[in-house]
């Protein structure tokens, strides 16, 4: 290496330079030149800007018109001398300028090439974090590719895989009554780990993490209905010692398996090739944006540049909304979380709301049964590792006295963010203690449900700009008080609700089969046109109501037909048809519930007239009321829940729906539903109550 620098100190360059004509000497001579070049790169870098500095050729290029302006001042992006002579001179500016006002894609993607040589530049990277063009001009243009190129979850539900675990029940994971058939040691081990996540879930791990009732699949042998703490180390057996790839001698000669993201990068590569030239430009700008956000995140002294509105909901909007995002951006949401000097201003921001519904609630997660995606699924873990970090610097005294101080807000809204914000983000017992937040919250939903006034007054309120109601907020941040453990036992024997395609009608049969005519019971409609008729003894002997009404003579029997005229205002002729077939035990085409609005009418008239056998039936592991509750139903079938006081259990899955599977959207249009109605309001708060109480983990009052 020395004797390099002497022969460039020696003026050796000026000899080669003659030599190269000849062209006996050509080869030799290039390859030498290589050699120096890569050798002293830096030093030419240096020789060539300071004869460009004393030529002023910065200067005369700032006050040209050329049209190869911009690409002769990216030309000093290069090396670090001309980064700083670019910052000094101004020229950094009017790059930026141009990188704002410009129309063509391809002079602005060459600026944001231009700006990536600042990575290693804190100097240069600050200077364009502080100007407000700049991050609007990025924020505007993810936006725009957003809009363009928005792609978001719809969430299916997995028919094929629930058929074959019809079939197949063994397909199912194990379930906790299978726990008891386990080995002493297997038993141990899994409450062990059931009860370390249970410890977890103010740590934001048992939040949305936790097992959701889906499909089991045959080709996903990872599957497991428990989880494992998403940063322990993989096990591995006593005799079998960890390998790792560089304690080989000859891992420099082996290549390196492909891991998925490798793979992911190159599919990525090779679908952008097929694209159109302006397509791939603009991808490959926001890239380049969304980079020097995520580099100008990495110093702390840059991080309030960042704490702002628009730049997180663009974040999570980028990572939520597009098919393919660059998960790398997300370290901006991550490092804001750790600065703890502005806390109070994230916490007013309502920065953990933001994450929370914006990259925990992932739509694929709110629906049972669904098939899951990666993208949702790599959200998720995301969002719990960004609130696991801010909560570690919000559960302090310093954060904790600024949310008790909201609670002393006049304004309802303001008291209601700080019991969820108290909720979501502390964890320490005697700051719990401090603040009854969970009374807040319940104070608060009282006051909202009260009338339909104060529910459009106050519950549609958003807790954010742009974001979901105050009514939904509140909801949803109940389901961080719910173990994972609790969850998995109202659902571990839940499953699918096929309707019935066979002619097996019980009527029709007990009709036939009986020697003597059976004496009828003739149901009619207002116009005494029969709907239908049944068996007299089998009607009585499900139903108390009809049992008191025609046993003890209170109707007199002509032509051994008795009659009963329906209410035509409470259901329609087919949906007490489909009752009277059920109240029979029918168990035939004549029986299928086929969608929410039928399976609530039948739970309202089965209550009506004293069915318990047709509610129980609604209400099984396998009936149609656990199938057709999701976040959808939940305005027609909550309100039927909560008036006929449904079969045990059953209330409490509809609950379970509200907080855990239901969509901010779906939350509020249910909360709707029953707001204003006195009756059904205390019903529900008292049941809520009594579920989050008897299901939560913790000490929260």
């Amino acid at each position: 290496m020395r004797i390099f620098q002497i022969f460039l100190l020696s003026n050796g360059g000026y000899y080669l330079g003659k030599l190269v004509p000849n062209p006996e000497f050509r080869e030799d001579v290039v390859d030498l030149l290589r050699v120096l070049l890569r050798k002293h790169s830096s030093m030419l870098d240096r020789q060539l800007f300071n004869r460009m500095e004393k030529m002023e050729f910065l200067e005369k290029v700032l006050n040209s018109n050329n049209p190869q302006q911009i690409r002769m001042l990216g030309a000093f992006s290069k090396s670090a001398w001309g980064r700083a002579s670019l910052r000094m001179s101004g020229a950094l500016d009017l790059l930026i300028q141009k990188m704002v006002n410009t129309d063509s894609d391809e002079e602005r993607l060459f600026v944001v090439q231009t700006f990536k040589e600042f990575l290693h530049d804190s100097a240069g990277l600050r200077h364009m974090g502080e100007n407000e063009s700049f991050m609007r001009k990025i924020v505007d243009d993810v936006g725009k590719f957003v809009e363009k190129h928005l792609d978001v979850c719809q969430p299916q539900i997995d028919y094929e895989s629930l058929k074959m675990a019809e079939a197949n029940p063994k397909m199912f994971p194990f379930t906790l009554k299978d726990t008891q058939q386990l080995s002493e040691a297997s038993r141990r081990r899994r409450i062990e780990k059931e009860n370390e996540i249970e410890k977890l879930h103010k740590d934001f791990y048992a939040v949305w993490a936790y097992y959701s009732p889906a499909a089991p699949r045959a080709s996903s042998p990872n599957y497991s209905p428990c989880v494992s703490p998403p940063l322990s180390d993989p096990p591995s057996g006593a005799s079998s010692p960890t390998i790792r790839p560089n304690d080989s001698i000859l891992h420099e000669f082996v290549p390196p398996e492909p891991s998925y993201e490798r793979f992911t990068v190159e599919m990525r590569k090779n679908l952008e090739m097929k694209l159109p030239r302006a397509e791939r430009v603009w991808n490959k700008t926001i890239d380049g944006e969304l980079s020097l956000l995520t580099w100008l995140s990495q110093d702390e002294q840059n991080l309030p540049l960042l704490a702002r509105v628009d730049i997180v909901d663009t974040i999570i909007n980028y990572l939520r909304n597009t098919s393919k995002p660059q998960f790398h951006c997300y370290r901006v949401l991550r490092r804001l979380a750790t600065l703890r000097t502005h806390a109070y201003q994230l916490i007013d921001m309502q920065f953990h709301l933001k994450v929370l519904t914006g990259l925990c609630a992932t739509p694929c997660r709110m629906l049972k049964h669904s098939k899951k995606c990666t993208r949702c699924e790599k959200c998720a873990e995301l969002g719990r590792e960004i609130l696991r970090e801010f909560a570690t610097h919000v559960d302090n005294s310093y954060g904790d006295a600024h949310i008790n101080a909201q609670f002393t807000s006049d304004d309802l809204v303001e008291r209601t963010k700080a019991a969820i914000a108290k909720i979501v983000l502390v964890k320490e017992r005697t700051r719990l203690a401090k603040v009854p937040s969970l009374s807040v919250l319940f104070e608060s939903l009282t006051q909202i449900l009260s009338s339909s006034e104060n529910f459009k007054r106050i519950g549609l309120k958003a807790a954010f700009e742009n974001g979901p109601s105050i009514v939904s907020q509140i909801i949803g941040s109940l389901s961080i008080l719910i173990a994972g453990k609790k969850i998995r036992q109202l659902c571990n024997t839940d499953s699918w609700y096929f309707p019935p395609e066979n002619e097996n009608c019980m009527i029709e049969k007990a009709k036939i089969e009986e020697e003597n005519t059976p004496e009828l019971l003739k149901f009619l409609d207002e116009n005494q046109d029969e709907v239908v008729s049944a068996p007299m003894h089998i009607v009585c002997e499900k139903s108390e109501y009809f049992h008191g009404m025609f046993s003890s003579g209170f109707l007199e029997q002509a032509n051994n037909v008795r009659s009963f005229q329906i209410d035509g205002d409470i259901c329609t002729r087919d949906e007490f048809r489909l009752f009277v077939h059920l109240v029979c035990e029918c168990t035939g085409s004549c029986s299928a519930i086929n969608d929410a609005d039928q399976c609530a009418t039948i739970l309202e008239l089965a209550d009506r007239y004293l069915c318990h056998d047709v509610s129980k039936m609604l209400s099984s592991d396998k009936g149609p009321l656990r199938t057709y509750l999701r976040g959808t139903t939940l305005p027609i079938l909550l309100p039927t829940a909560l008036t006929t006081c449904a079969q045990e259990g059953s209330l409490d899955y509809a609950l379970l729906t509200l907080i855990r599977f239901a969509t901010p959207d779906e939350i509020t249009t249910a909360m709707e539903a029953i707001s204003g109605n006195s009756l059904l309001v205390e019903t529900f708060l008292i049941a809520l109550r009594k579920f989050i109480d008897a299901q939560r983990v913790g000490d929260l009052q």
